[in-house]
């Protein structure tokens, strides 16, 4: 048996490159759906799954991204919620027959016009508000344009095109903006309309693991005869030590390891630089997945907006 001494240095010897044992451990969480991760990964302690291109080939990865994206929908993260967006970009990319593209738009959708809904709320800047509305509702939207029906293209189109004009309308008008936010964007863009977002991007995110290999790295290592790395040793005393609740188990190394962990991979030179801001984006950003019977309930609920755009309302889930 390893004592906790021994456990701490295998996750967080600053000497070698930082082991992947936290990042296997949410992968493996979140594929089980296991447990609330808010309480076992600090939310200022996120590790970082690299810059690498997301891949099926690399599912860890996928699955990893998956809850970061969740968590931060989840806790109305707005300030992070371009993170999502790319996310979401990418894996169509990747998997562009995932979900019908209807369904894809309409998790974008939603997303942007929280954002931009946010940004209207919190009175940034005309000039920085009506950029970011022209970049997320251009006139055209050539990732779909071979994947829909001219229905679907129509509803695509004319929802950009209306939300576009009220956010800009909003965004250079004071006296209209300042009536909507008092009158009407809690009745329209407000929690209710939250809810149905991350209920989409939750199923989003469900789709997106039913393509990825079944076992994680946990898994596999479980599967094993023996292990063959140190860290392999760890892992797999850590999951076996009390097999009757691995999720309690699996909080050990997290608490006491991952911030340390995440020093280890910032160059010393730029802590507090450029290099280290950025390692630490998603700061503050919390993962919250909820147990498998929340998560059913969650994507299984269904409500209606009080005034949603007509995409939000038609083309199935």
């Amino acid at each position: 048996m390893f004592t906790d001494g021994r456990k701490r240095s295998m996750f967080t010897d600053g000497r070698k490159t930082c082991p992947r044992g936290p990042l296997w451990i949410i992968e493996f969480v979140w594929a089980h759906r296991m447990m609330d991760i808010q309480q076992v990964v600090d939310p200022s302690s996120w590790p970082d799954v690299g810059s690498q291109p997301l891949s099926v080939e690399d599912p860890w990865r996928l699955r990893v991204s998956s809850a970061q994206v969740y968590s931060i929908v989840k806790s109305r993260d707005m300030q992070h919620f371009e993170r999502v967006l790319n996310f979401l970009e990418d894996t169509h990319r990747l998997l562009p027959s995932l979900v019908a593209p209807i369904k894809h738009m309409k998790v974008m959708f939603g997303l942007k016009t929280l954002l931009i809904m946010w940004m209207l709320r919190e009175r940034r800047g005309m000039v920085e508000t009506v950029c970011k509305i022209s970049k997320f509702f251009p006139s055209k939207l050539p990732q779909y344009q071979d994947q829909c029906s001219q229905h679907e293209m129509f509803l695509m189109r004319k929802n950009h095109v209306e939300f576009k004009a009220l956010a800009q309308t909003l965004a250079m008008d004071k006296d209209k903006r300042e009536d909507h936010i008092k009158n009407h964007m809690e009745e329209q863009y407000g929690e209710h309309y939250a809810q149905k977002v991350e209920d989409r991007l939750l199923h989003y995110l469900q789709q997106l693991e039913t393509v990825l290999p079944g076992d994680t790295h946990i898994d596999k290592i479980l599967k094993k005869e023996s292990p063959v790395t140190e860290e392999e040793k760890l892992l797999l005393e850590v999951i076996t030590s009390d097999s009757k609740n691995i999720a309690a188990t699996l909080k050990k190394p997290l608490h006491c390891d991952v911030a340390l962990c995440r020093r280890a991979t910032i160059p010393q030179s730029s802590a507090h630089g450029k290099n280290g801001m950025e390692s630490s984006k998603l700061s503050g950003s919390v993962l919250h997945v909820s147990a498998s019977k929340d998560l059913h309930e969650s994507m299984e609920a269904k409500t209606s907006l009080q005034n949603p755009p007509v995409v939000l309302q038609r083309g199935g889930g």
